[in-house]
């Protein structure tokens, strides 16, 4: 099997078995009573975000060394940079589609203003993770990764502290659930997407770590790009249906938990664990994702996200392309 070939099919592998790993979790979101605000910035993003847990660690044990590490800082680095930027447009797609279908379609998209925490923690607090990469201090990233960490259990704390949103409604029943006959089959189905997603992610970082090896430092610049598209689509997807459905608060609230999750607690991880090493491809991708994020801010604040704001999540995306041809 060729490296593309092993690419392919290991972000097919790793997109079926994100997809029923997200199906047991909103079962069992219903089942357990949670609110749209827990379910949507902080469990969701908890679930969902497994694959990209499993890459890095993955990644960081099994590849040792310099490309390995790069694989696994640039699925940290690149996971909100792509759901600050082309899952906001493609939720915007769901609204559209949902107008094409007889809905209204109104000029901004109405969010709880609570939603602003995220935006300014995410602002704020990612950007900092370009100090170790350029300043090669292990004790640093010691004090600089227990921080990360301290700050994503204080965000758990202030949401859970003022959550007042009511309890999420019972979604899709899941599948091995329809197919067994038993809720208690919906553990099964979490421990079979949860294997497939540590065999997919193998066979994913694998492929990365080949296809970039004739180019020394590309490694990193490519995993910030491929390995988040693919791991992103089942909160994407999650968050177009709600967007469709008209569940707002859980649509944007599942892009923005995923961003904080990824800007402390994932950053944290990894400069406990790893020596930080960012080229200028990452630092665009901070800097774009602190932006994006302050830019959301900015609206959600006023409890409204206009719609073209949310289209410019691809212009965003475009231009880190565009960068990333430049530079690599």
């Amino acid at each position: 099997m060729t490296p593309l070939e092993e690419l392919i099919l290991s972000l097919l592998a790793v997109f079926s078995a994100s997809l029923l790993f997200v199906n047991a979790i909103e079962y069992l979101a219903g089942k357990m009573g949670w609110t749209s605000s827990f379910t949507g910035s902080i469990a969701t993003p908890l679930f969902t975000s497994v694959p990209e847990l499993l890459i890095f660690l993955i990644a960081v044990f099994t590849n040792s060394g310099g490309r390995g590490n790069e694989i696994g800082i640039g699925t940290i680095i690149g996971e909100p940079f792509i759901t600050s930027t082309l899952s906001y447009f493609l939720v915007l797609l769901s609204l559209v589609i949902a107008y094409l279908l007889g809905r209204t379609l109104s000029r901004s998209f109405a969010v709880s203003r609570e939603m602003r925490l995220p935006y300014l923690l995410i602002a704020i607090l990612f950007p900092w993770i370009l100090i170790p990469g350029f300043i090669r201090s292990m004790p640093l990233q010691y004090v600089m990764g227990g921080a990360y960490l301290a700050s994503y259990i204080a965000y758990i704390w202030l949401v859970r502290r003022n959550d007042v949103t009511s309890s999420v409604e019972a979604g899709e029943e899941a599948y091995f659930v329809r197919l067994l006959g038993r809720p208690v089959f919906v553990s099964a189905q979490i421990v079979v997407s949860i294997a497939a997603l540590y065999l997919g992610s193998t066979l994913l970082v694998h492929s990365i770590s080949q296809i970039s090896s004739p180019a020394p430092g590309s490694a990193l610049s490519l995993s910030i790009l491929v390995i988040p598209i693919a791991t992103a689509i089942p909160e994407t997807i999650a968050s177009m249906v709600w967007a469709f459905t008209g569940k707002n608060d859980l649509a944007i609230g599942a892009l923005v938990g995923e961003n904080v999750l990824y800007a402390t607690f994932y950053p944290g991880l990894s400069l406990l664990l790893v020596p930080w090493s960012l080229n200028t491809t990452a630092a665009i991708g901070i800097l774009g994702t602190a932006l994006a994020s302050g830019m959301y801010y900015f609206f959600v604040r006023n409890g409204r996200i206009p719609v073209y704001v949310m289209a410019l999540g691809l212009a965003f995306f475009v231009i880190y392309i565009v960068s990333l041809t430049v530079v690599m």
